[in-house]
């Protein structure tokens, strides 16, 4: 109970100190990785996306560029003349295909993470202290020299390559924690690997509502993940999704079992 009211308590407080006033908030770098992964073990389906991690003032989000591009297309229409099934289809024809569809808001020790499952956004959030071993092994990068660190993470273990070129204490998805920015990150057997593509000094907006989420527990996050593929047919039915075949069905059905199995984090504590 006292945890739970923690979290309340924090994310009420970043709401309103970061998201809640009126003028916008934009970052002061702008961070580009190339995430490859596999899918699905299964199919060793294999995916590329590029991610996006935005610099703040003691808070940092990290997003796919096409999660930002498809909100954007989505406010837009919502925002358009248009009748709310004009706006829908407009809003369907109009996205790009990704498989990374989370948000993560990291300030201090503090990461909160946010996912649309159907129509539904869910946040959930938890304290996190990597505890990294930093080797004397150094390496190149690019134009970066390079420190290696190891840590265990969800399940899987992890090697690092972080510069103190630039004393940024961040990286993708939820690692932070290093003195200096992570430049690469892996799993020990190549599933997850993010690669630095770019940094630069730019403002953009910071957009992570926290107003509308359906605030749940972690674990109970990865029930409506497992939920989710297992009924994915029954959540599209009763969102106002409609087949036209038997046959249909099956293959969506399908689609969603096979939805992106082999998460990042392969436990949830």
């Amino acid at each position: 109970m006292k945890n739970k009211l923690l979290l309340q308590l924090i994310m009420t407080l970043i709401s309103i100190s970061l998201f809640a006033q009126k003028d916008k908030i934009y970052s002061n770098y702008i961070i580009q990785y190339e995430l490859n992964y596999i899918a699905n073990l299964k199919s060793r389906l294999q995916k590329s996306e590029k991610i996006l991690l935005l610099i703040g003032s003691g808070f940092s989000l990290c997003e796919s560029f096409n999660k930002r591009y498809n909100d954007s297309v989505e406010q837009y229409y919502k925002r358009s003349s248009l009748n709310e099934k004009e706006a829908y289809g407009s809003i369907m024809s109009n996205r790009k295909r990704t498989g990374i569809k989370y948000k993560i808001l990291k300030k201090n020790d503090s990461v909160f993470y946010t996912e649309r499952f159907i129509l539904d956004d869910y946040i959930y959030g938890e304290k996190l202290n990597f505890d990294w071993k930093i080797s004397e092994e150094k390496k190149k990068i690019g134009i970066y020299n390079c420190q290696k660190a190891i840590s265990t993470f969800g399940g899987r273990n992890f090697i690092a390559w972080f510069t103190k070129d630039i004393p940024i204490s961040e990286g993708p998805y939820k690692f932070k924690g290093l003195p200096g920015l992570i430049v690469n990150i892996k799993d020990d057997r190549d599933h997850y690997i993010f690669n630095m593509l770019s940094i630069k000094r730019s403002k953009l907006e910071m957009n992570f509502n926290l107003k509308n989420a359906i605030e749940i527990s972690k674990k109970k996050y990865y029930q409506n993940l497992e939920d989710y593929r297992e009924n994915f047919v029954q959540h599209m039915i009763q969102n106002g999704v409609q087949f036209r075949s038997e046959e249909q069905k099956k293959i969506w059905k399908e689609r969603g079992r096979n939805f992106k199995t082999n998460e990042l984090e392969l436990k949830a504590n």
